[in-house]
C-alpha cells in the first residue's frame, strides 16, 4: 500500500477566547499519529506532533470545559467507548502552511497537570508527547509514525502490520480515492466534458483496482476478520462508485442524460463511508478482545 500523507482536517472545535496575536504556524505533515494503535487527526506545530483536544473525545477521552475559569481539563476514560474519526485526505506538499497559531488565555490540564496548549483558530491543540501515559512518544522514522500509549497493549508483529499497514493504510487510500473523484464530479456538475480529468481518473482507477485485488488476497491475522470484511465492502462500494462515474463521463461525452446514474453513485459513496466507520468501530472491539484474551 502506498504511503498516504496524513494531512487531516479540523473536524470539531473548542472555543478559547484567545487574543488575535499570531505566535506560530501549523504545517502539513506526512507523519501519522497513533494513540494505542488508533490513527488520530494530527498537525505539525513548532516541529511537534499535535492533536485537537476535542478530537480526543472520539478516542476515549473525557473533556471538561470551564468557561468561567477559562480552563480545559481532559483525561483518558477507559469506560468510554471509542467513536474514532474516519481519516480524510487532502493533497498538499509536506511543509505547506495550513493555519496560524494564536496566543491563548486558556489553561489546559491533562489528568490534573497543566500542559502547554495551542489555539488553532479557536480550537485547543496539545502536543502528543504531553498526553503519553505509558512511556513517551515512540517515533518510527522509516514508516513516519508518531505513537503514544495510554495503556500497555501487546500485539504480535503480524497484528501490528495489519492494524497500521493494511487497515489504516487502506482507509487512507480510500480517502485518497474520495479526493481523486473530485475533478470528475466537478466536470459532471458543470456538464462540460474534460478529457484530461477523465484520463487521469481512469489511470488512478486502474491502479486502485490493483490495490484492491492485493488486499483481497491478503489474509488478516486471527481475530481481525470482521474489520477486514467491513473494509473490503468499503472497497467494493468505492469500486462501484468509480465505475459509475466513468459511465457518467461517457454519457456526458455523448451528450446523453446521466441523472439516473448519479443517485447510484451517491449511494455507493454513502455505503463506502459508512462501512469505513463501522470497520473502525469493529477494529476497536477486536483490539480490546485480543488484549483481554492474551
Amino acid at each position: 500500500m502506498k504511503r498516504i500523507f496524513c494531512l487531516v482536517l479540523v473536524l470539531c472545535g473548542l472555543c478559547t477566547g484567545a487574543s488575535a496575536q499570531i505566535i506560530g504556524a501549523g504545517y502539513s505533515t506526512d507523519i501519522c499519529a497513533y494513540i494505542d494503535h488508533m490513527l488520530v487527526p494530527s498537525y505539525n506545530i513548532d516541529g511537534y506532533t499535535a492533536v485537537l483536544v476535542r478530537d480526543l473525545e472520539n478516542f476515549g477521552y473525557t473533556v471538561l470545559w470551564d468557561e468561567a475559569a477559562k480552563t480545559v481539563n481532559f483525561y483518558r476514560d477507559f469506560t468510554k467507548p471509542l467513536t474514532p474519526l474516519v481519516p480524510t485526505y487532502e493533497m498538499r506538499p509536506v511543509g505547506t502552511k495550513v493555519f496560524d497559531v494564536y496566543r491563548t488565555d486558556i489553561r489546559t490540564f491533562f489528568r490534573g497537570t497543566e500542559i502547554p496548549s495551542y489555539n488553532i483558530g479557536g480550537k485547543t491543540a496539545v502536543r502528543l508527547r504531553d498526553i503519553a501515559m505509558v512511556g513517551g512518544v515512540q517515533f518510527n522514522e522509516e514508516k513516519r509514525w508518531a505513537e503514544i500509549f495510554c495503556q500497555d497493549l501487546e500485539y504480535f508483529e503480524d497484528e501490528l502490520s495489519y492494524i497500521k499497514t493494511e487497515f489504516f493504510g487502506s482507509l487512507l487510500y480510500l480517502s485518497q480515492a474520495d479526493y481523486a473523484l473530485s475533478p470528475m464530479m466537478d466536470m459532471l456538475e458543470k456538464g462540460i466534458y474534460d478529457a484530461k480529468a477523465v484520463k487521469e481518473y481512469k489511470a488512478f482507477f486502474e491502479e486502485m483496482l490493483a490495490d484492491f485485488v492485493a488486499y483481497k488476497d491478503y489474509k488478516e491475522p486471527y481475530g481481525f476478520d470482521s474489520s477486514a470484511q467491513e473494509l473490503w465492502w468499503a472497497m467494493v462500494n468505492m469500486r462501484y462508485a468509480g465505475e459509475t462515474v466513468i459511465l457518467m463521463s461517457e454519457r456526458l461525452q455523448k451528450g446523453d442524460d446521466f441523472s439516473d446514474l448519479m443517485e447510484e453513485y451517491k449511494q455507493y459513496r454513502v455505503d463506502s463511508l459508512e462501512q469505513r466507520r463501522v470497520a473502525l468501530l469493529v477494529l476497536d472491539e477486536e483490539m480490546r478482545t485480543l488484549t483481554m484474551f492474551w
